[in-house]
């Protein structure tokens, strides 16, 4: 039952659902609020936990993936006071059961909401064996398979205007004039510097490489960035960033332990008719928080008309 209230509910509330029945059904289970809230905070990081190792074993052969997932499901599994073992027999053999549910219900990430309850429930019925193999809970066995499926496979991250916590902005600004004559090839030098809001300039972004978050308008002191001290002081959370393959784009999705979670923003570089260069920053997504959804949609393009500026300045300076 905890699992497929999880795996109805992601969608519609970036795993924030998932969190509040896994500490709703604990409570109850044990007469003890303190359990709840444990059992939601566990949720909750191996939700997060589950999103990052989606990108790190992206590309990874089966067999790769389930070693990984297994070793990632062991450690959250010592962390929560249970085995190893258990824990590790879990995630890899529910790894693998998520691939023969993609073979029956069609790739992770595709279908309506049968499909993706179809895949969790056979990541969760392998994850149950594998407990059961190594001596532990079945039902924690598949709770835990299910969640790591549904964050780390279907990656929950659908967005749509008809969600709640929806927001759509864009801003387009220049950062290059035509009379410092920018190249192409340095423009998305420069776009690599200037990816994250908060990042320092010094340490470009790589692909699929995840970031810390700053606002980027706070400074310490009235030092900026290019007073030669980076101290952001706000950190927002966590993104996972990617690079188009002719990079002149990047795209930032939030992990779940970023406070605007779920969204992403995708900066493009064009050139413009008079010979310059602009970037266009568009964000979109669900935020779960409630009340997220209208800050993003009022202080979103404040953020990046600030980063643009930094990058400008960043720009007429290498260009001196």
């Amino acid at each position: 039952m905890q699992i497929v209230g999880c795996a109805i509910t992601a969608a519609s509330t970036g795993g924030m659902g998932c969190v509040a029945i896994s500490g709703a059904i604990s409570g109850i289970a044990t007469g003890s609020l303190e359990e709840g809230l444990k059992a939601a905070a566990f949720a909750f990081v191996s939700a997060g936990t589950f999103d990052i190792v989606g990108a790190v074993i992206e590309g990874m052969h089966a067999i790769g993936q389930a070693v990984v997932r297994g070793v990632v499901n062991g450690a959250l599994n010592v962390a929560q006071g249970g085995s190893f073992l258990i824990g590790m027999a879990t995630g890899a053999l529910g790894k693998l059961g998520g691939f023969l549910g993609q073979e029956a219900f069609g790739l992770a990430g595709t279908g309506d909401m049968n499909a993706v309850l179809g895949r969790t429930m056979f990541a969760a019925a392998a994850g149950c064996a594998g407990a059961v193999i190594a001596k532990g809970s079945c039902g924690q066995g598949a709770f835990q398979a299910g969640l790591a499926h549904l964050f780390n496979a279907e990656k929950i991250g659908q967005y749509s205007s008809n969600r709640p916590g929806w927001h759509d902005y864009t801003t387009k600004n220049e950062v290059c004039s035509v009379a410092l004559a920018c190249t192409q090839q340095e423009m998305k030098g420069y776009l690599l510097r200037f990816a994250v809001p908060g990042q320092d300039p010094a340490n470009p972004v790589q692909d699929g490489g995840i970031y810390q978050v700053f606002d980027p308008r706070n400074k310490d002191f009235g030092l900026s960035i290019f007073d030669g001290i980076f101290r952001p002081s706000s950190l927002a959370g966590f993104v996972r960033t990617t690079i188009s393959d002719d990079g002149m784009s990047i795209k930032n999705v939030t992990l779940p332990l970023h406070v605007l979670y779920d969204g992403e923003i995708t900066r493009t570089l064009s050139s413009n008719t008079n010979g310059g260069w602009s970037v266009t920053t568009r964000g979109i997504g669900n935020n779960v928080i409630p009340g997220a959804a209208t800050i993003n949609q009022w202080q979103g393009p404040k953020v990046f008309n600030h980063v643009d500026r930094q990058m400008r300045s960043y720009i007429r300076r290498s260009k001196q």
